[in-house]
């Protein structure tokens, strides 16, 4: 009962007040979120998806990428909040039971995981709609949809879902910490964070993933005739910056982007800005008359040529006066000859950092290949065809969500 319970020497160490005071924090902090979840899907989302068979603000796909599942999770934490508002109706410190309220947590944030990996991409759409499309950025600055807000903007509110399952595990864990041991709850509040806990890990996952997946996506932009599909799953982006390559007649700046497969060599790109200059007497001068100096740096860079970690060796070269220093050679063996050439950072640090992680992911390549050989020369692989097709099914289906993605971006 109530009374034996409160009797006990545990709740005499932990103040039943403050058990309430954080349920409370949680209901509270719950009826919140939904608002703003409401405030996003009535007053923006809604009229959107509206205008588009009327009066189109944005597109259909366009708003699927800002949005993503915010439909669906905004469902689920009404479902939830309605949980939290009969459970605080009637709460009392000694017998009510909020752990339970969490424990199928996982079976509803499943709509999370989408939202997690399009969050990225949702970001980059709305910095490009906010300065490509007027009739855009006049829909979000109307004072029926700022007011409401109470001085968020669109974009506090669509980082609200990537924040909301962490702050469940704080909360869990003090609401836990003011819940003596004997108490109904305390075995429920300790599965109940352990099942919020295995839904942030795997949403951080999903987010760690999504981060990577959106810097190739953007390289994907950005490296002009790359020939190959640079967006594949298993792909991860490392490190890039300019190198030297040494030659005896005449140095070549190059830039890198390395991945966890693939070294990318790329030129970066160089324009000269249509803007004339006076000359002699007041002449005005156009393109011919610009200087070097005036060449500026842009951001999208020329594919030259890239090399499979499985085919690339790395050695230091000792620091030559009057040659190279910081430098080392790369050699290429494929199945149609080999190359060798030396590289040079622009200091010991920068060339430490690329070495090392060179050497890691050669090193990880050539494990993953042997591993492989391994496999086909034990025959645990079955048939190389069916792979190969399941490989370029793979392919061929992220080639079609990155035009389809970069034409919603760059369209």
């Amino acid at each position: 009962s109530s009374s034996s319970f409160s009797s006990s020497p545990s709740s005499s160490r932990l103040p039943l007040d403050n058990r309430s005071r954080v349920a409370n924090e949680i209901y509270e902090t719950e009826k919140n979120y939904v608002r703003y979840l409401s405030i996003m899907g009535e007053l923006f989302h809604g009229p959107l998806v509206k205008a588009v068979d009327e009066k189109p603000i944005l597109s259909a796909t366009e708003i699927k990428t800002l949005f993503s599942e915010l439909p669906v999770i905004c469902g689920f934490h009404q479902f939830l909040l309605n949980k939290l508002e009969t459970l605080m109706k009637s709460w009392d410190s000694a017998t009510s039971l909020m752990g339970e309220i969490f424990l199928d947590i996982d079976t509803y944030v499943k709509g999370y995981n989408q939202y997690v990996a399009n969050y990225p991409i949702a970001i980059a759409l709305y910095e490009q709609l906010i300065t490509s499309n007027p009739a855009f950025a006049q829909f979000l600055n109307k004072p029926e949809r700022t007011a409401p807000l109470k001085g968020l903007t669109i974009l506090d509110c669509l980082i609200m879902p990537i924040q909301r399952i962490p702050r469940y595990m704080l909360l869990l864990k003090e609401l836990l910490k003011n819940t003596p041991q004997g108490h109904p709850d305390h075995p429920l509040i300790e599965k109940a964070i352990s099942k919020v806990g295995e839904t942030a890990v795997n949403i951080n996952n999903v987010g760690r993933l999504a981060e990577n997946q959106s810097k190739i996506f953007s390289l994907f932009r950005m490296i002009q005739g790359y020939p190959d599909e640079l967006l594949i799953p298993s792909r991860a982006y490392v490190r890039e910056g300019k190198l030297i390559i040494y030659e005896t007649w005449k140095n070549q700046s190059r830039y890198y982007f390395l991945f966890n497969d693939v070294l990318i060599e790329t030129t970066k790109k160089m324009h000269i800005p249509l803007t004339t200059r006076t000359g002699k007497k007041g002449s005005r001068l156009g393109l011919a008359g610009t200087t070097k100096g005036s060449h500026i740096s842009t951001n999208k860079y020329s594919f030259k040529r890239q090399f499979s970690l499985r085919e690339l060796t790395v050695m230091p070269v000792p620091d030559t006066p009057g040659a190279y220093s910081n430098a080392w050679r790369f050699t290429s063996k494929t199945a149609v000859g080999s190359s060798s050439f030396i590289v040079m950072a622009a200091s010991p640090e920068e060339k430490e950092g690329w070495l090392g992680d060179l050497e890691k992911y050669i090193k990880e390549q050539s494990s993953k290949a042997n591993t492989l050989r391994k496999s086909f020369s034990s025959q645990t692989i079955v048939d190389r065809k069916p792979q190969s097709t399941s490989t370029a099914k793979e392919r061929s289906t992220i080639s079609r969500t990155l035009k389809m993605s970069k034409s919603t971006l760059l369209n």
